[in-house]
């Protein structure tokens, strides 16, 4: 405050002590007039400052009024399934076709949808599906055919977009509990 108040040509107080905690560090001792214990209280406070200052913003960024703008910015077009995932009153079942071949065919995943990342474009980027099965789409005859393949429930898969040949989301509404 001192700073600013001779900026503008005021009349400096002289303080007995340094009140920047940084400067005490980078001197790497205590002045002669602020004892140990001072020191640790200036630091206490000056985390105790940071901490307040962060929940409070923390608190304004999750308000509706700034939620409202941002949650479109970072869903994009999944806006609406988000809510209604978020809300609990639906869940998103993905059909993934991948880019790996198998006999002639392309291996594929259905499961649930754990987490979509969207790039710029708002084009998904990277999906992950959880407690998903894994089976075998053919072309026969002109038509799509799904072979299921035995085996386990695989519990987590990230795949990226580089991975994928086609997506396709399914959302369901969950009964109430």
């Amino acid at each position: 405050m001192n700073e600013v108040i001779a900026s503008y040509g005021g009349r400096v107080v002289t303080l007995p002590i340094e009140p920047n905690p940084y400067r005490i560090l980078w001197r790497a001792k205590a002045p002669g007039g602020l004892s140990g214990a001072g020191f640790a209280w200036e630091l206490i406070y000056s985390l105790m400052l940071t901490v307040g200052t962060g929940l409070i913003f923390q608190k304004l960024a999750h308000r509706n009024p700034v939620t409202t703008v941002t949650a479109p910015l970072r869903f994009g077009w999944l806006l609406p399934i988000a809510r209604q995932v978020e809300a609990g009153s639906h869940v998103v079942i993905g059909y993934v076709l991948t880019t790996m071949g198998h006999d002639g065919a392309w291996i594929a995943y259905e499961g649930i949808v754990r987490r979509l990342a969207l790039n710029d474009d708002d084009a998904i980027e990277m999906i992950v599906l959880e407690q998903c099965d894994r089976f075998v789409v053919r072309l026969v005859d002109g038509k799509v055919e799904r072979v299921d393949t035995e085996g386990q429930t695989i519990e987590l898969i990230q795949l990226r977009n580089d991975q994928v040949a086609n997506y396709a989301l399914e959302v369901l509404e969950v009964a109430a509990t």
